[in-house]
């Protein structure tokens, strides 16, 4: 992405930095943002430490004019996000009484008592926008300050982008002023990296190099490109790149904005018709399970033997 509007995510919670949980959450609020023209600049992960967050939010609000903050809205004394944010843009705390009824609602629908702690949830940092939880219990929070914009999101990730899209993306649209940003991924396989560089690097020039990726992998390489602006326009001059990198890329490309190889195969496989059967040794059944999580598969795949 190039030239895009500086923004930031910034991932709240001690479990992140240690050896068993990753910031996942970021990645879909990079495409979202991706969308509507903004570009991440910066990820930050930050344990649940009040001074600590609010120092970075600070920070981060001091270069960037969208930080989207994860996590640290629940219930509990390690739940530091709200007072984090209160602290670092000098507002008060209020208790909201309709977030409060939203929440008992939600416990009393699980036929759960309401637990006393659950009070700390509708604590409102003051002339923030309340963005209610559809999927969970914890809301979320936007808050403008001068020309910045802060989002507070929920950690757990099907809450966090159900948020995203239903509250966020609109107000993202709004202060993108129309523009987008639109991408294709370009799977290919049996070729490594350099050897794509070599290939694709004559359509720099073309294309612009900030709007062209190229990532790899065990087995693969992905090529993304990337058009802003107007969305028919950017649209447009996405499908010429496209077009363009087919032709270089010939055979090796496997296939576009598809998530992995074996989904490559699987559409390709009833795009013509055939179905696939597996006979497996060594492999013990990896190759069955491959194609088996590809959503969909058993309009394709008929089953498989392993005789290890």
């Amino acid at each position: 992405m190039a030239n895009g509007r500086p923004a930031a995510c910034l991932a709240v919670g001690s479990e992140l930095l240690g050896e068993s949980r990753l910031d996942s959450n970021s990645l879909a609020i990079t495409r979202a943002l991706g969308r509507h023209g903004f570009e991440v600049v910066e990820k930050r992960v930050v344990a649940d430490d009040e001074l600590a967050v609010a120092a970075a939010i600070n920070e981060l609000l001091g270069r960037v004019e969208v930080l989207v903050i994860t996590g640290g809205l629940g219930p509990t004394a390690d739940d530091i996000t709200r007072e984090a944010i209160a602290r670092a843009l000098g507002r008060g705390l209020d208790v909201d009484p309709e977030v409060e009824g939203w929440i008992r609602a939600a416990y009393t629908a699980r036929g759960r008592p309401v637990p006393e702690a659950s009070r700390r949830m509708a604590q409102v940092v003051q002339g923030a926008r309340i963005l209610p939880n559809c999927k969970g219990v914890a809301p979320g929070m936007l808050v403008s300050s001068e020309d910045r914009l802060l989002v507070s999101l929920p950690g757990v990730p099907f809450e966090m982008e159900d948020m995203l899209e239903r509250e966020v993306e609109p107000e993202l649209a709004l202060r993108g002023g129309g523009e987008r940003r639109f991408t294709r991924t370009l799977l290919l396989g049996g070729v490594y990296e350099s050897m794509v560089e070599e290939r694709v690097r004559g359509l720099y020039d073309r294309f612009g190099r900030d709007n062209i990726t190229i990532l790899a992998s065990s087995g693969v390489v992905r090529l993304v490109l990337s058009a802003g602006g107007e969305p028919t326009g950017a649209q447009r001059r996405l499908a010429e790149m496209e077009m363009a990198f087919r032709d270089v890329l010939g055979a090796d490309l496997a296939g576009v904005d598809v998530a992995s190889l074996e989904e490559a195969v699987l559409a390709d496989l009833e795009a013509a018709g055939m179905t696939l059967a597996v006979a497996e040794s060594c492999t013990g059944g990896l190759l069955s399970a491959r194609l088996t999580d590809v959503p969909g598969a058993s309009a394709v795949f008929l089953g498989g033997v392993v005789s290890y």
